[in-house]
């Protein structure tokens, strides 16, 4: 519960990605956003993306350089039927399965 300070993510293999959108980030998350993993350039092949959230954790202004801020027409690439899909053969639509489920 004494949690004060939590990163969004630190890449610790190569071609890392990871995107939030339309999260909220409470004041316990760090203002940097990401931290790359000890030892590494792994930050340099990473996809660190961010759109459209709130909160007291949410600001951008102090982001590391190597993460992104999506724009609207960017952010759009991120949807359920796209993230989670259509099993192979169409038998099963995970995007459906999940909309049901809110």
């Amino acid at each position: 519960d004494n949690v004060d300070k939590v990163y969004l993510g630190r890449p610790w293999r190569k071609y890392a990605r990871v995107a939030y959108l339309h999260c909220y980030f409470g004041a316990h998350i760090a203002p940097e956003g990401w931290q790359n993993w000890s030892g590494t350039d792994h930050n340099k092949t990473a996809y660190y993306a961010e759109f459209g959230n709130t909160g007291p954790g949410s600001g951008a202004a102090d982001r590391v350089s190597w993460s992104l801020q999506l724009r609207r027409r960017e952010a759009r690439y991120y949807s359920l039927n796209k993230i989670l899909g259509t099993l192979p053969g169409g038998s099963f639509n995970n995007a459906d399965w999940i909309s049901s489920h809110q």
